[in-house]
């Protein structure tokens, strides 16, 4: 009886302490630019807000950089039709199997695999 009325007592304070809000920081905000990278259902999505020491799969500016879109602020991305326009923002999350590119320039964006992806 004991235990119930412990598991009772602690059970609604887990939950309500890890209830997320609605503003998840696990997204990563950012705008289809164009189809383009390795495969025919891959596109470069560019960081509305890119941070390398926060997203491990982006490069450190470095001054030899010349292209508007590359690794410090770009990622190749799987996207599903839906979704796959130019302009279109999105927000993903769970990125995972990066730190390849098939591009020459060791500059280029990474081409990222992501859990979810999704209109914002």
């Amino acid at each position: 009886m004991k235990y119930s009325l412990l598991l009772l007592t602690c059970l609604p304070i887990l939950f309500c302490c890890s209830k997320k809000s609605s503003d998840d920081g696990n997204f990563i905000n950012g705008r289809v630019v164009l189809a383009a990278g390795c495969g025919a259902d891959v596109w470069l999505v560019t960081l509305d807000n890119p941070d390398a020491a926060r997203y491990r799969f982006l490069c450190k500016p470095d001054p030899a950089l010349g292209t508007l879109y590359n690794c410090t602020n770009s990622v190749f991305m799987k996207l599903p039709l839906g979704l796959a326009k130019d302009g279109q923002k999105v927000q993903f999350s769970g990125v995972f199997n990066y730190g390849f590119s098939c591009l020459s320039s060791s500059f280029a964006p990474q081409h990222v695999e992501v859990e979810k992806v999704e209109a914002r």
